[in-house]
């Protein structure tokens, strides 16, 4: 599938090594992980995608460090969402972990619409587990999820973005209704 064998080895033999990968032909084709996100194998996709990012380096190729870092906080949402328990919390965790490191790179001001995806990516993680942790834990998860969803809004406005200002409307609706209902139960 790959036409790049330096990619094939790094992920046939992954561990620390220099590798020279040829990223913009590389690119060109779907990765693997997408397709298994596609195929909603999203436990192999999260495999793929964390492989990648050991050979994107986050100071010469920020920007592709961090659609990686999203992609990979993307399938952990999934599996989180989809497993319960322990491995649900964990994945949901390492998935809040990708998004809040895609944001060091995805900042409002250099990559506004980006930023405001990423936080919109974050406050469903963040909902999700506020939901499953309960509790003052949970509850303080919620309010990090109302955030992300209102300064989401900052960006996302009627105007310029219609569809995304309504999914996240209703994102943080949902949320400050979970959260209200939570603060009681915390205290």
């Amino acid at each position: 599938m790959f036409p790049h064998s330096s990619f094939q080895t790094a992920v046939a033999n992954p561990g620390p090594r220099t590798v020279s990968l040829d990223l913009p032909g590389l690119f060109k084709h779907p990765l693997k992980a997408h397709l298994f996100t596609l195929k909603f194998r999203f436990d192999e996709a999260e495999k793929a995608y964390e492989t990648a990012l050991r050979y994107i380096d986050h100071k010469t190729n920020p920007q592709l460090w961090a659609e990686t870092e999203v992609d990979v906080g993307v399938t952990h949402a999934e599996l989180g969402i989809r497993v319960e328990g322990k491995a649900g919390n964990e994945h949901l965790a390492a998935a809040i972990t990708a998004f809040r490191s895609a944001l060091e790179v995805r900042t409002r001001e250099q990559l506004p619409q980006q930023w405001a995806m990423t936080q919109t990516n974050l406050g469903d993680a963040l909902r999700e587990q506020g939901s499953r942790t309960g509790g003052k834990e949970g509850t303080e998860l919620l309010g990090q999820a109302v955030t992300a969803f209102r300064s989401a809004l900052e960006i996302y406005t009627a105007e310029a973005f219609p569809f995304y200002h309504e999914r996240a409307q209703e994102q943080l609706k949902e949320c400050e209704r979970l959260f209200t209902q939570a603060k009681p139960e915390a205290q």
